[in-house]
């Protein structure tokens, strides 16, 4: 396995863990929730969207590829939005 799909799976496993952890009326994990949307929607997610803003074109550039660039700038914004977008959608009622 690859380390990019080994990074895509945990990360898809840690956003399916937050989501339950957002819709249950279960407050086992609010502290661990709470802190992790804090930590993404805070400081640290825009330190590493501006990461991801500065490394993904060198990585372009490197390998003259204009991919990465779209890469690290889809990356950089999920990482500003997506917190926002989870609550969003798991705190949302009809």
């Amino acid at each position: 396995m690859t380390s990019t799909r080994l990074f895509m799976t945990l990360a898809l496993s840690a956003a399916a863990t937050l989501a339950f952890a957002a819709s249950s009326t279960d407050t086992t994990f609010q502290a661990f929730y709470q802190t992790i949307q804090g930590w993404l929607g805070g400081s640290l997610g825009k330190t590493f969207a501006v990461i991801t803003l500065g490394v993904g074109p060198e990585i372009g550039v490197t390998k003259q590829s204009p991919a990465a660039v779209l890469i690290a700038l889809s990356m950089a914004v999920a990482l500003v939005f997506g917190p926002g977008v989870f609550e969003g959608v798991f705190n949302a009622t009809l």
